[in-house]
């Protein structure tokens, strides 16, 4: 079946003063602020979004009421069976979670962030509102609202966005367009304070053209590794994990390859191709990790090995840094790994103490993933009969701001050994990303991709430290390590002895008793919740119980053993390649349905003997 996307561009002309207010500081004196995006004025498509759902459900209502019984069935989202309404917009968020809300559909219809207000000229002045007492006919104290509406009154401003949807009929496509442009022909004013007179609609219009299929990358030769840059059309917010009372969604940086194949396979489902004959278990999604836009490079996550032993910016020269106070501790004898050092005096300060000047100079002096730039959006439910915020639904996504960033990532096909098979799936792969994938994360963020025929793998040759039989292991992406039955002898108050235990397990099973364990540098994460018990754990009647991750930049300190320096090499070069296994050693591209920490999608990344720590290498005769 073939799936054309389509591009609805809905032009909204409205009448000043128009606004939908802005967060954070705002111009000294004023109240509220409209937002904007950069210095243009902007709706949000959320509003654009709700708006139209609103409208939509309205009118399955008045037919219903009215007996049009074959429209209503096409709208009504009461009704049972397939509805447009869920179709194009999905299910409502409910008021207590439900197991299935971990297993619902996506909707059809993707708006645009913004709707940008074209063109526009800055020209406004501020406007004020009041409240009067009703006794007295007076202003009441303190009733004074300052507006910054960014326009003056009695002019009109253009508003246009795009919806962008995949249909397999020009004909559903058209009646999508239909229903659109009845619903925001409907609408009488957006925005805050409409009922004084803001926000009113004059005119609307809606335009619908289908987006022909972009011609697929080309790449010389058969790569078995290909590499990726990609980019985003709008902020996004993949969610770290949350207390259950919290209302603050906090965003990753990087992108795991779990989420990439996530939009890959829905886009998947909607050309009804086979997934396991594009063999997606078995491809090997890399984390798109965050570099800046002219950088063709992914740069290395901070090693917990790395500490400061003094200052880390010149007293005397604000602006510069001090390298010699940042060392490396991984090759340090244990020996030694307990004193003070003996040049600053001062013991080694490791990152759950630094200071953001510490991590600045750290970044500085590394060359490691640069940092990105926040953008806080506040979205609540509105409630359609008082057009007022419901209690309690108000929540916060502290999302990255893609402008002026990439993100790049690897996907690996070495998995499938037959040089024909692994063709076809490549010339398949190549198809699909020449489409933007839709959907990513929690605000359905539109991802491109740019192909390179070479990855972005290190392929230096791997062997050992020199002098030495060692290997230094530094984590780029979490890693699933030991298990939580492991992590249940652990006493809650910590014990080091107990965790090195864990640790030197792992190796030993994954290495077949080929590497050793001599010391490490890490940090540890549990994830779990409501969305990991439902959606891997309790459809196969298991026991709830959490992942336990060891955080990216965990270090490892490995001795290979006396007659297996080859074996050693062999495997450490497949987990460079592929990623670290699970804890117990076994293939996982079977378990994504149960687990999602796996190595296929993006997990126990590494790098091996960086240069880092041979450049900032602790000296022996500085530690006694």
């Amino acid at each position: 079946m073939i799936m054309l996307d389509y591009y609805y561009t809905l032009t909204l002309t409205l009448q000043t003063p128009v606004l939908t207010q802005s967060l954070g500081a705002m111009g000294f004196g004023y109240d509220m602020v409209m937002l904007k995006d950069g210095e243009v004025p902007v709706l949000p498509g959320s509003l654009i979004r709700g708006n139209l759902r609103e409208t939509l459900e309205r009118f399955a209502e008045i037919l219903q009421e009215n007996g049009q019984s074959k429209k209503a069935k096409e709208l009504s989202l009461l009704i049972e069976g397939d509805s447009k309404i869920l179709g194009w917009f999905g299910p409502k968020p409910l008021k207590t979670v439900q197991a299935d809300d971990f297993l619902q559909t996506r909707a059809a219809f993707n708006f645009d962030y913004y709707w940008r207000c074209q063109p526009f000229t800055q020209s406004s002045t501020p406007r004020n509102r009041i409240t009067l007492n009703p006794d007295t006919g007076t202003v009441e104290q303190g009733a004074l609202v300052v507006i910054d509406a960014a326009c003056s009154a009695d002019r009109s401003l253009a508003f246009a966005g795009k919806i962008r949807a995949c249909f397999d009929r020009a004909d559903e496509a058209e009646k999508a367009r239909q229903w659109l442009e009845k619903a925001v022909s409907y609408l009488s004013a957006l925005g805050s304070l409409k009922g004084v007179g803001y926000g009113k609609i004059l005119a609307v219009k809606v335009e619908c053209e289908p987006v022909m299929p972009p011609d697929p990358a080309r790449l010389s030769g058969s790569p078995t590794r290909i590499g990726l840059r990609l980019t985003l059309d709008r902020p996004f917010c993949l969610a770290k994990p949350r207390a259950p009372e919290s209302n603050l969604f906090e965003s990753e940086e990087s992108i795991s390859g779990g989420a990439i194949k996530a939009v890959l396979a829905c886009r998947l489902d909607l050309e009804k191709i086979d997934k396991e004959e594009f063999c997606l278990d078995q491809l090997v999604f890399t984390h798109a990790l965050p570099s800046k836009a002219d950088v063709l490079d992914r740069r290395r996550v901070l090693p917990l090995s790395l500490a400061w032993v003094g200052d880390a910016w010149a007293k005397d020269k604000p602006n510069e840094t001090i390298p010699q106070n940042l060392i490396d501790l991984a090759l340090l004898p244990d020996d030694n790994a307990n004193f003070v050092n003996t040049r600053t005096t001062q013991a080694a300060k490791f990152q759950i103490d630094w200071k953001p000047k510490e991590w600045k100079a750290a970044h500085q002096l590394v060359e490691a993933l640069p940092g990105c730039k926040h953008h806080l959006a506040v979205h609540t439910a509105i409630d359609r009969q008082t057009g007022q915020s419901v209690e309690k639904q108000l929540f916060s996504l502290d999302c990255i701001e893609p402008q002026g960033m990439a993100w790049c990532m690897d996907i690996d096909l070495n998995a499938i050994t037959q040089a024909e098979q692994r063709a076809e799936v490549l010339e398949k792969l190549l198809k699909a990303l020449a489409h933007p994938l839709v959907g990513l994360g929690k605000t359905k963020a539109i991802a491109t991709f740019a192909v390179q025929a070479k990855s972005f793998l290190d392929e230096a040759e791997i062997k050992p430290i020199d002098g030495t039989n060692y290997f230094i292991v530094c984590l780029q992406t979490p890693a699933v390590m030991f298990d939580d039955a492991q992590a249940q002898a652990i006493p809650a108050c910590g014990d080091n002895n107990k965790l090195r235990e864990c640790y030197q397990a792992y190796w030993d099973k994954v290495s077949k008793k080929s590497l050793i364990m001599l010391r490490f540098f890490a940090a540890q994460q549990r994830e779990g919740g409501q969305f990991v018990w439902h959606h891997y754990l309790k459809k196969d009647n298991q026991n709830y119980h959490p992942f336990w991750l060891t955080e990216a930049g965990s270090v490892f300190v490995l001795e290979s053993v006396e007659g297996k320096l080859d074996k050693a090499k062999q495997l450490l070069l497949n987990w460079r390649s592929l990623g670290l296994p699970q804890p117990d050693g076994e293939p996982s591209h079977q378990l994504w349905q149960h687990n999602p920490y796996i190595r296929e999608n993006g997990y126990g990344e590494i790098r091996i003997n960086d240069e880092i720590h041979d450049r900032y290498k602790a000296e022996i005769k500085e530690w006694s």
